[in-house]
Formats: structure tokens, C-alpha cells, sequence
């Protein structure tokens, strides 16, 4: 059985997520190129909010966040960290983020930083899951 929380060393995190930010970055690049894109000026779902001095304090604090953690096996939040930095870079640099997948069943489009957001919520859930579980059988055995 795979666990959710394996154990990685910082280095090797924080390699990972300099990859995961560089084929984000590939990937919009390559579908700007292409013309196969849709240009999102908001935040989710196209929301308009903020300035760019907002984007600028909530890339300090996604990165301040990243720092502060020290635990490897905080994997879900490093993914949610990552989707918001490589979207926020995208943001300040830009000033839109390019969107490349297209989720017409449920109208929107988004990119790969929206799954490592997706990704990350995802695995803390499956965590808080099996601790819940863990401690839920831990009380009945006392």
C-alpha cells in the first residue's frame, strides 16, 4: 500500500517542486505558442480580485508558508504551495495566467498549477483521513 506520507528528504522536495513549477511553465508556454489557450485575468473561476500589490503579498506569504515547513511529509501542502506560486509568477510577470485545459462538462479551464492545488487538497485529505481513523482506533483500543 502506498503511503500518502512518504518520507523525502527537504532537498529532494524542494527539487521536485522546481520541477513541477518548470513543466507548469513549459506546458502554458507550449500551449500559448500553439494558440490553444484561454487567458484568466481573475483569480478561480475568472473572480476578479485584488492588485497587483495583493499578488505580491500573497506570493511572500505562500513562500514565507513554504519555508516554515520543516515536516517532509507535508506533502499536500507543498503541492498547494506550488500551484499558487507557479500561478501567482504567471500573475505578477503577466498579468494573467494561462489556462490550457479545458473542463467543458463543468464550463471552466485550467492549468497545471490548478491540479497541484487540486492534488495537494486531495492528499491532505486522504491524511486527515487515515489520522482521523488512526486515532478514532487508538481510543477504542485504550
Amino acid at each position: 500500500m502506498l503511503s500518502v506520507r512518504r518520507k523525502w528528504s527537504l532537498l529532494s522536495l524542494n527539487s521536485f517542486g522546481l520541477v513541477l513549477l518548470l513543466v507548469d511553465f513549459l506546458s502554458k508556454y507550449w500551449f500559448w505558442s500553439r494558440g490553444e489557450y484561454v487567458e484568466n485575468t481573475g483569480v478561480s473561476f475568472g473572480w476578479q480580485f485584488g492588485n497587483d500589490w495583493w499578488w505580491i503579498l500573497v506570493f511572500i506569504c505562500l513562500c514565507w508558508w513554504w519555508s516554515r515547513l520543516k515536516d517532509e511529509s507535508r506533502v499536500g501542502e507543498r503541492m498547494i504551495i506550488l500551484g499558487g506560486v507557479a500561478n501567482l509568477i504567471d500573475r505578477l510577470v503577466y498579468g494573467r495566467v494561462i489556462d490550457w485545459i479545458n473542463l467543458e462538462f463543468v464550463g471552466l479551464w485550467i492549468n497545471l498549477a490548478d491540479l497541484y492545488i487540486s492534488a495537494g487538497l486531495g492528499i491532505m485529505l486522504v491524511d486527515y483521513w487515515r489520522f482521523r481513523n488512526k486515532q478514532v482506533n487508538e481510543n477504542k483500543e485504550a
